[in-house]
């Protein structure tokens, strides 16, 4: 089996890879996908942090979308903690 030469690593050739070599399975693929989670305690709000973070990721030409995953429980089991004290959501 021949082996491909080495290219070296640059910020252009990170942009010019855009395909997966499964010759090469560590090679950089140029826009990966990246996921976030971001946790914090009940009444923080994580909209600062959010919108920073996708600023920060729009200027590298990424796309982003926030999913909400308590939004997405409440969803599933039909249900709306938000109106809730914090002690009603804890007992139900």
């Amino acid at each position: 089996m021949q082996k491909k030469p080495e290219v070296p690593i640059t910020p252009q050739s990170l942009l010019s890879t855009t395909t997966y070599d499964s010759d090469y399975p560590l090679s950089p693929i140029a826009y990966p996908e990246l996921v976030f989670g971001l946790v914090g305690p009940v009444g923080v709000s994580l909209e600062p942090v959010i919108s920073i973070l996708s600023l920060e990721l729009k200027a590298l030409n990424y796309k982003t979308k926030a999913i909400r995953l308590s939004k997405q429980i409440e969803l599933f089991f039909d249900t709306n903690y938000s109106k809730e004290s914090e002690d009603e959501e804890l007992q139900s």
